[in-house]
């Protein structure tokens, strides 16, 4: 009988351990998806801030289209303003008013 209790009790903490650490999983998960725009973000000014013009245009481009998938309208606007800032250095002035006329309209 003991030994019935035994293994159901070790059956249902190994269930339980699984289910939290699956918890922990996603939860990091989450984390790490909400991170990656900021971390672009980080990355495209650092390279606009060493004069790497063409690098940090694509970096801006894709953290627009991060937030943009995320519905962040205020971040996407804030990258598709450096975007267009960022294309005005390069002397691309059509893509730099391309930015800007993509701007979220209600923030």
């Amino acid at each position: 009988m003991r030994s019935l209790i035994l293994v159901v009790l070790l059956f249902f903490l190994s269930v339980g351990g699984v289910l939290v650490t699956t918890q922990v999983w996603a939860s990091t998960a989450i984390v790490q998806t909400q991170q990656e725009p900021l971390q672009l973000v980080q990355e495209a000014k650092s390279l606009y801030q060493n004069r790497q013009f063409e690098s940090a245009l694509t970096v801006w481009e894709q953290a627009a289209a991060a937030f943009a998938a995320r519905e962040d309208k205020l971040n996407q606007a804030m990258a598709l303003s450096n975007l267009a800032l960022t294309s005005q250095q390069l002397g691309r002035w059509e893509q730099a008013k391309k930015a800007i006329a993509t701007q979220p309209v209600r923030l």
